[in-house]
Parts: C-alpha cells; structure tokens; sequence
C-alpha cells in the first residue's frame, strides 16, 4: 500500500461527503466548546484518502496549530490500535486468543508468567497493571523484550481485572 495514501473524492469512494462535514463540524464544536484543544480527522477506503483535516491547536496553552505532520500522545488509545491489530492477525491465522505470550516472546515466561495468554492481556487479566517499561526502551527491540520479560506478576492471571 502506498504512502501516505493517494487522495480520491468521497464520492468516488461510495462516502456520502455531507456526513463527512457533519464530522469535522463536530469535531470543531467540541474543540469551540473547550473538550480538547486540537484534533485530526482522517477517513480512507479501498487504499484512497477521502479525508484529511486538522483542527485547533497543539495544546491549550500554546497557539500552535495542529498540521497534518502533527503527533499526538495517544496513551491508553493505544489499546484499540493494538487489539485491532491482534484482531488482524487471528484473522489471518498468525495468532490465537488462547496463545501464550512465551510463545511468540520467548523468555517472558519468566517470573511465573509462563500461562498468561493473549486474551489475558487484551481483558487486563494478566496480572501486571503496574509494569513499567522504561522510556530508553521504546525503540530497542532487544531491551524492550528484556524489560517485558522481567516483568513480575502482582497476581495469578484471570484472577483479577486491573
């Protein structure tokens, strides 16, 4: 797939572009009304950009306007981009629900670990909602495994949600 995606009408795509400004005019009145300070609202189909504007700015405290290159922490949003992206998978046959993690990471067995299935990480049952991977491991593959794999369970998983 290309990138960034080529550009098509909203028409041309089988989107109804009425909707599409019904959008934006809801994302600008929630940024009107003080909810947030700066959005970006993106729509594809088939491969084809239908949609693409920014809104507001950066932060509440400073006037810099939100471009189309602008990043946004997204925190625990994270989640859904995550899940969507197991969902792919399992669809794809490369993973399934019941998988245990150690399978796909090995060594993160480590610390009794061992039995924590992919479910129990999409559901908050695995047992560590307090680990922390520590920044300078973000893009360091190897460091970033090590870090998940030392993580010690506070619980047995599917005992608790957290």
């Amino acid at each position: 797939m290309a990138f960034p995606l080529p550009e098509a009408t909203p028409e041309s795509l089988g989107l109804d572009s009425s909707k599409l400004d019904r959008a934006c005019a809801l994302v600008e009145k929630d940024i009107a009304q003080g909810f947030h300070p700066g959005a970006q609202l993106a729509v594809a189909r088939h491969g084809k950009l239908a949609l693409h504007r920014s809104f507001g700015c950066m932060e509440r405290d400073r006037q810099q306007a939100v471009e189309g290159q602008t990043l946004f922490l997204l925190y625990s949003n994270t989640k859904v981009i995550t899940a969507a992206a197991v969902w792919l998978l399992v669809e794809d046959g490369l993973l399934c629900f019941g998988d245990a993690i150690a399978d796909h990471i090995p060594g993160f067995e480590a610390h009794g670990k061992g039995d924590i299935t992919v479910i129990d990480l999409l559901s908050h049952q695995a047992g560590f909602p307090k680990a922390v991977i520590p920044i300078e491991c973000w893009d360091d593959a190897a460091r970033l495994r090590e870090a998940a794999c030392g993580i010690v369970p506070e619980w047995p998983r599917g005992t608790r949600t957290a």
